[in-house]
């Protein structure tokens, strides 16, 4: 049996104790091919020039001999797993004048100076032997890691095996989900760091990494193109414009759809930049070219946009090009619920019209606020007098912002609570629907106080202005909630209109009724109505209390059954809503109904997937002022597109 590497090494070094022996590490010094003979490999000796990176076959510490290099001989491969540990490196030795090559392996773990010679007639043994004795890590064993499922928040232990190619392709994504700069690979700490994880990890330039992480792109883009033509449902979109610190404008598209399993999917599908003016005709032709490209032009169900002029035109040149272009199935009755305007957009016009009648007593307020934190003295003087009159001085004051009307109301709100501070030197947020919102204007507009009479008047024009398109959308979005059905709508339109308002319910039932025959012409045979009740059975865990006994009372009074041929829309009315407590979930409710209420499903799946609001593709500008930011202001615009799209699918992917 041989001895150990280092005992071999240790036996070399004593042996030769009299000579004077030099050793060189590589890069080795030019070795003169005048002076220096040829090594014969046929006895384990290589030439100076030999590469460093396969397994060279040495017997020994002998002189070099000329004339014993056979021709076209090959190195034979590593193939032991023992070289994931230990680092090979040529050694040029002189020994009484005359010069070997020897292959060393250091240890590759930090602080470990382990070395032995590693040509192949050496073998591993002594490797492997240090290994498991300083390291812990026998030939064979598997090696094992802990670490939490994503989903489902499970501390596990899994088989661990180093993949160069998965670590490379991590790193690609923490570089796309934190948004880090693509030269952190080329900063020194950082590369240090990774080094002492394993100092054979490949550091990609910054170049590489831009064209990694745009292959990466494709490759997905690709895969979502393909899952978009295997979904069976229509899709609805957002759109909306943004302007980064390049001052370029980029269009932002976000598809919602209900998958198989009906969960809500979203994605960001296009973050594209657009040249030129802003014209309705110019967002059309780029949002029809997009969706094209993506295969679902003829899917759509609905759009949701805010209400800039630009958009109403927009809109308007996208249903004339379906209608001209497409077949007569691509529009939902005709366009009646393609466009959907968002609500979050029409709350701030409506606020910010209510605002603007008191804006001298917003303004006065604004710069008392603004003095009173501009100044040190002066605020710890209002923080003393709060503390008099017994005032938390924790909660401070806020600033508005000109753009954002709900930051007025903080202001407000904190300004109100130190009054009695000011003087001396709770106000709940309740959200409400859109409903209730409409029957609070129409009281404030009778209100004795002449301010906020104006406020409301003011308030109910920009909303009757804004909502009266996107109000049917949404109605029968209520319709197919079975807690309510009609009766809700019923509900409030006796609020609304009166004695008349029966004639405003009929119109929502002859849309809907309109819409269900859409469907029924197209759904196949087997997807007609079967007989029995939509009782409910596994709807346990549904339906917030509303704690208005009003609405509750009128809700759930009989409404009286039809006869047993009536078809699922008829069925649907006739049958009383659900009474339940609990929370409810509507997409599971008609995911289990899909047997009693086949075509009525398919349209709960395509219209509970449109938005109210383009909050989507808002959230989505968040994002691209953290990518587009002023360290990364050179981004050109197809990797701004690839970083925000990919960092939105991968995402969504981990959240299933």
């Amino acid at each position: 049996m041989k001895p150990p590497p280092s005992e071999q090494a240790s036996g070399s070094a004593s042996a030769s104790s009299a000579s004077k022996r030099r050793l060189f590490l590589e890069p080795p010094p030019p070795v003169n091919s005048s002076t220096l003979a040829p090594f014969p490999t046929g006895r384990g000796f290589v030439a100076a020039g030999t590469s460093t990176t396969s397994a060279i076959s040495v017997d020994g510490d002998e002189p070099v001999q000329e004339g014993d290099v056979p021709c076209g001989k090959r190195h034979k491969r590593c193939t032991s797993n023992v070289w994931q540990y230990f680092t090979k490196k040529r050694v040029v030795v002189e020994d009484n004048g005359k010069t070997y090559v020897q292959m060393w392996a250091y240890c590759d773990w930090p602080k470990c100076n382990h070395k032995g010679r590693c040509e192949s007639n050496y073998g591993t043994t002594g490797f492997w032997t240090h290994l498991r004795v300083a390291h812990s890590i026998v030939k064979g064993q598997q090696q094992l890691k802990v670490e939490k499922d994503g989903g489902k928040d499970i501390t596990a232990v899994v088989p661990y095996r180093y993949d160069e190619e998965a670590s490379l392709r991590k790193f690609y994504l923490a570089i796309v989900m934190h948004e880090y700069p693509f030269n952190i690979s080329e900063h020194e700490y950082f590369v240090d760091f990774i080094k002492s994880l394993r100092p054979t990890f490949p550091i990609r330039s910054r170049v590489t990494i831009r064209k990694e992480i745009m292959n990466m792109f494709l490759a997905e883009k690709e895969r979502l193109y393909s899952m978009f033509k295997s979904v069976s449902c229509r899709f609805s979109a957002t759109m909306d414009m943004w302007t980064s610190n390049q001052n370029k404008s980029y269009m932002c598209v976000t598809v919602h759809w209900i998958d198989d399993n009906w969960h809500i999917q979203k994605r960001i599908v296009n973050f594209v930049h657009v040249q030129g003016c802003h014209t309705g005709t110019k967002l059309s032709e780029t949002f029809t070219e997009l969706m094209v490209k993506w295969y679902i032009d003829k899917r759509m169900f609905a759009l949701t946009l805010d209400n800039a002029s630009a958009n109403e035109v927009a809109v308007k040149d996208i249903i004339s090009d379906l209608r001209a272009n497409a077949s007569s199935t691509a529009l939902i009755c005709d366009g009646l619920f393609f466009h959907v305007r968002c609500a979050c957009h029409i709350l701030n016009l409506v606020a910010r019209d209510g605002l603007s009648v008191i804006t001298p007593t917003i303004e006065n307020i604004r710069q008392l606020v603004l003095a009173v934190k501009g100044s040190p003295l002066q605020w710890e003087e209002l923080m003393k007098r709060a503390t008099e009159c017994g005032l938390d001085t924790n909660k401070g004051l806020s600033l508005d912002v000109s753009t954002r009307w709900n930051s007025t109301y903080l202001m407000l709100r904190d300004a109100l609570y130190y009054k009695n501070a000011f003087m001396r030197l709770k106000s709940s947020d309740r959200r409400r629907g859109f409903c209730e919102i409409k029957i609070l204007l129409d009281e404030w507009s009778v209100c004795q106080d002449i301010t906020i009479s104006a406020m409301a008047t003011s308030m109910s024009r920009k909303f009757e202005k804004y909502w009266k398109k996107s109000s049917t959308t949404l109605a029968v979005a209520c319709f197919l909630d079975p807690r309510y059905k009609k009766r809700l709508i019923e509900f409030y339109m006796r609020k609304f209109h009166g004695i008349s308002s029966q004639v405003h319910v009929d119109e929502l039932v002859d849309v809907m009724k309109k819409l269900y025959q859409f469907y029924a012409v197209a759904a196949p045979s087997s997807s007609r109505p079967k007989s029995g009740s939509n009782g409910a059975k596994d709807t346990d865990d549904m339906l917030v209390d509303s704690g208005d006994d009003e609405l509750e009372n009128f809700l759930y009074e009989s409404s009286g059954h039809g006869a047993d041929d009536m078809n699922e829309l008829d069925k649907y009315m006739a049958d009383p809503p659900l009474r339940l407590s609990g929370q409810f979930d509507i997409l599971a409710w008609w995911k289990n109904q899909t047997d009693e209420y086949p075509i009525l499903s398919k349209i709960a799946r395509d219209l509970l997937a449109v938005q109210v609001s383009t909050v989507a593709s808002e959230s989505a500008f968040s994002a691209g002022g953290r990518v587009v930011d002023p360290f990364r202001s050179r981004l050109d615009p197809e990797m701004v597109e690839a970083l925000i799209c990919m960092k939105d699918w991968v995402a969504a992917e981990r959240r299933g």
